[in-house]
């Protein structure tokens, strides 16, 4: 509703975000795999290659949204490519001053990983146009006045103010506990 999507929680946790990580932007969201598509989606993605050690819910979600999807040996820590793409699956990475140039990194916040909680994810980028197609679509193809922009492109993708408000706790304190930053994870728990 339009009460979540003006809290200003989540704008606020989105710019710590930033602050954190280097990015221009940051699009935060319900869930990893919905930024994922959203990216995937934006970019017109059709065909991927990723690790087949990964969370299973991420070949799911490509290829529910009509992308054929490549598995490879590649043995990983911290994140991926979708090669040959420019998205990367960092959900397992979430370090200072980690986002480069031209690259739209996807977070996750699930609670096995670096800023756990119970869910949320964000798309880091410093591509304005992907910034603002990507709030369009992650808030049910509305604008930020709750008019309809384009529903046919809408997603039900925003995080809740609550959970923008206690990531943004976590990452006070993560940021204490790992001034250099948290060690990358390892893909070690993932079944092929």
């Amino acid at each position: 509703d339009l009460l979540t999507m003006n809290d200003p929680s989540v704008l606020l946790f989105e710019q710590a975000l930033c602050e954190y990580t280097g990015a221009p932007f940051a699009i935060a969201m319900k869930r990893c795999c919905i930024d994922l598509k959203g990216c995937c989606e934006f970019l017109g993605v059709k065909h991927v290659r990723i690790p087949r050690y990964t969370y299973e819910f991420v070949p799911a979600t490509l290829v529910r949204s009509g992308i054929l999807v490549d598995f490879d040996d590649l043995n990983w820590r911290g994140g991926y490519q979708l090669w040959p793409s420019p998205i990367y699956d960092y959900a397992r990475r979430f370090r200072p001053g980690m986002y480069f140039k031209g690259g739209y990194h996807c977070l996750s916040f699930h609670r096995s990983k670096i800023l756990g909680h119970t869910e949320g994810g964000a798309v880091l980028t410093d591509d304005l146009h992907a910034r603002d197609w990507l709030r369009v679509w992650r808030d049910d193809g509305r604008n930020r006045v709750g008019a309809a922009v384009d529903p046919m492109i809408g997603e039900s993708g925003l995080m809740y103010p609550d959970i923008a408000v206690n990531l943004r706790l976590k990452l006070h304190w993560l940021k204490q506990y790992y001034p250099e930053g948290h060690p990358d994870l390892p893909n070690s728990d993932y079944r092929d």
